[in-house]
């Protein structure tokens, strides 16, 4: 989840638990923020964020889920051996992201 705009974060809640929200710099003027959420459970999370802004906000939603496998309806065929998915990062992710603005 991600707020890409000046936005002051008061608060944030995952599943009703307090999440410890860094700051950071007072004097600098809250540009963006955003939280991960690895394994959330299958019936999803519920997250709840308090701003301070004087304007809407554009939030950004986005799972990432490993392996071309998951997308339902496609069928790719399976990776030659000589073939791997790169060892760190996102070499065989699918990304979603859905943008609200609210």
């Amino acid at each position: 989840v991600s707020i890409n705009q000046q936005a002051e974060l008061l608060e944030c809640t995952i599943d009703g638990k307090t999440v410890r929200v860094n700051t950071g710099n007072q004097s600098a003027a809250p540009t963006s923020w955003s939280i991960d959420c690895y394994n959330p459970p299958i019936a999803g999370a519920v997250i709840s964020i308090l701003l301070k802004t004087h304007s809407l906000v554009d939030i950004s939603v986005t799972d990432r889920t490993e392996g071309f496998e998951s997308l339902p309806g496609y069928k790719f065929k399976p990776r030659p051996v000589f073939i791997t998915p790169a060892p760190v990062g996102f070499g065989n992710a699918v990304f979603v992201t859905k943008r609200h603005h609210l």
